[in-house]
């Protein structure tokens, strides 16, 4: 944990000193906005989780079967709020931040990425907490700390967002290896991971493409109010057809009502 408190913290320091508060002001709110549905969504469902998976970890079809539903309930959540965040940017941080802030949307959308994958960063420590692999995960924290040390040093000359995209590509780099790593010597196996991740990537990123192509041919001329609750609609109709059409949309909800009746 202090590991990762250092690395969380470490981007914004480095901006702070070599490119100052006004960039540290946008770069800091664009990364909270980005990591704030992360933090709602994966903390409470951690708590019922690792407890859960630490239970069963004697029946490994039972552990995998908790965990695809664990991860398809986190992804489900997390990933279409920040989806629309990213597809609704510049209105989001109009009605949350004011227009003077308008600066934070492309570090917001630079952050994108880390951010729409940062929903599955937890999945490894249920893993690692439930099995009492802890020794394995403080292995695992070190290796992503010196490499995202590295990212944000060749990111930083190109100022926030250049920090940003280099965060966001080490993210996408380390989420597999991570996955490899963090499977092996357990009941679950690397495609497992996908299947729990695709229907609700798929309908996230679907619905997103659809509110911002809609939004190219339809212009709604209301305050910034009005557009953003028409296009949270917009979105959440889009994302709930998607996630419907696929069998294993409907299935991850049989497995996520599962999951629900077990905690209860």
């Amino acid at each position: 944990n202090l590991i990762s408190y250092l690395i969380r913290n470490a981007d914004n320091v480095l901006i702070g000193k070599f490119w100052g508060e006004t960039a540290l002001g946008l770069y800091s709110r664009a990364y909270m906005l980005s990591s704030l549905p992360i933090d709602q969504v994966n903390q409470p469902i951690s708590h019922v989780v690792i407890p859960m998976l630490s239970r069963v970890q004697s029946d490994p079809e039972r552990f995998r079967r908790y965990y695809i539903a664990a991860l398809g309930l986190a992804a489900s959540l997390g990933m279409p709020i920040i989806a629309f965040a990213l597809a609704d940017a510049t209105l989001l941080i109009t009605v949350l931040l004011g227009e003077r802030w308008l600066d934070a949307v492309p570090i917001l959308l630079a952050l994108g990425p880390a951010a729409f994958l940062g929903v599955t960063h937890i999945s490894t420590g249920w893993v690692f907490i439930s099995l009492g692999q802890t020794k394995r995960l403080f292995r695992w924290t070190l290796v992503t700390g010196v490499t995202i040390a590295l990212a944000f040093a060749i990111g930083l000359p190109f100022g926030a967002i250049g920090l940003a995209l280099a965060y966001s590509a080490v993210t996408i780099a380390l989420r597999v290896p991570g996955i490899v790593y963090c499977y092996r010597g357990t009941p679950l196996r690397v495609r497992d991971f996908f299947l729990a991740l695709m229907v609700p990537t798929a309908a996230s990123i679907g619905a997103a493409a659809l509110l911002i192509g809609l939004r190219q041919w339809i212009h709604v001329h209301a305050n910034v109010f009005v557009q953003i609750l028409i296009d949270a609609i917009v979105y959440g109709l889009a994302f709930s057809t998607i996630y419907a059409i696929f069998p294993q949309g409907r299935r991850n909800l049989h497995l996520i009502k599962g999951l629900a009746g077990s905690v209860v």
